[in-house]
């Protein structure tokens, strides 16, 4: 039975290797599918999770307009469509605060002990939070928000024995998802800077349109009306307004308005 037991582990071990090797060839072909963040993302998150053979996992950025944290991409667990609304945490606050304060990957083997962090992170996945790996996500210095993989599974023999619990993270798990987080970022600045690529765009097309529109206008209002409709669009502004110097008033005049406060 001792022998048996020694070789089904080993099946095991080995398979494991092979789905790592497997997975880390997939990963680093993802990368560099920008186009589609998300579903790269979701993808990556996917293997991650199946890597160190855990059950949900979330991927936390940094909202830099408003310093907060939202879940970006949640594997495992609930559909997000199922959990409400997203949630978001203040960015020095709590565990995670903690976390990218140091700027040091942690495991967190007893998730009880931190019952806001367990509470709010459960809420996020949609399932219990027991145990978790937790590794910023940086880039040149900069810190772009958190990995965290939770609730690691038994191996088969530990659930053919009847255990029920989760495995502990071990530091070989951590070691593997800080080499991850590596490739997760190349995704995200990827996307971002697809995203630029894809505002530049957008805003040279309404530059050029304005361009165009004050080449052939032959009359001022409506030359007006479309540098205002341009400019607000580049500026993603709600209103917009041209006032020019009345010489002999020696003040500021009105001459166009347009957007939400036109009136």
């Amino acid at each position: 039975m001792t022998m048996e037991k020694d070789i089904s582990i080993l099946e095991e071990t080995i398979n494991r290797l092979n789905f790592r090797f497997e997975a880390l060839q997939k990963i680093t072909q993802l990368i560099n599918l920008a186009s589609n963040f998300e579903q790269v993302l979701d993808e990556v998150m996917r293997l991650t999770i199946e890597l160190v053979n855990a059950q949900a996992g979330v991927v936390i950025l940094i909202d830099q307009t408003t310093g907060e944290l939202s879940s970006h991409i949640t594997i495992g667990g609930r559909p997000r469509e199922e959990l409400g609304e997203e949630p978001k945490w203040k960015l020095n606050k709590g565990v995670m605060g903690a976390i990218l304060k140091v700027g040091e990957p942690a495991i967190i083997s007893d998730a009880s002990e931190y019952p806001i962090f367990r509470d709010e992170l459960s809420k996020a996945v949609g399932c219990t939070v027991i145990n978790a790996l937790c590794v910023p996500l940086k880039s040149k210095g900069e810190t772009l928000g958190v990995l965290e993989i939770f609730n690691k599974k038994l191996s088969t023999e530990e659930s053919k024995e009847g255990d029920k619990g989760v495995a502990p993270f071990t530091a070989e798990d951590q070691k593997l998802i800080v080499s991850l987080s590596n490739e997760i970022v190349m995704v995200i600045e990827n996307a971002m800077l697809f995203n630029e690529r894809e505002r530049k765009v957008v805003e040279l097309d309404n530059l050029l349109k304005a361009t165009e529109a004050i080449a052939s206008a032959m009359q001022l209002d409506p030359l007006l009306d479309t540098i205002m409709e341009r400019g607000m669009k580049v500026m993603e502004a709600e209103g917009c307004s041209v006032l020019l110097v009345d010489e002999k008033e020696k003040k500021l005049q009105f001459v166009a308005a347009s957007g939400a406060n036109k009136e």
